[in-house]
C-alpha cells in the first residue's frame, strides 16, 4: 500500500474527498477538508499541475504567481 502524507496525517495514494460540480463560468468550490489538509484561507493561491494524465492539486509556492 502507498501512502502519502498531507499535513502529517497518512492517507493511502488515492482517496476521493470530495466531489464537486462546475458552476456558471467553470468555477467550482474546493471543498472544506482540502482546505483544511493544504491550510489554503481565502486569497490563497492554488497550483493546477497537469501530471501524466491527472491533474494534481497544490497549494502554490510563493514563487510561482
Amino acid at each position: 500500500m502507498c501512502v502519502a502524507r498531507v499535513n502529517s496525517l497518512s492517507i493511502r495514494e488515492r482517496v476521493i474527498l470530495k466531489v464537486t460540480r462546475l458552476g456558471r463560468y467553470h468555477r467550482t468550490t474546493v471543498p472544506e477538508e482540502v482546505r483544511k489538509l493544504l491550510s489554503l484561507r481565502e486569497g490563497d493561491e492554488i497550483a493546477w499541475i497537469l501530471e501524466k494524465n491527472k491533474i494534481i492539486v497544490e497549494r502554490a509556492k510563493e514563487s510561482e504567481g
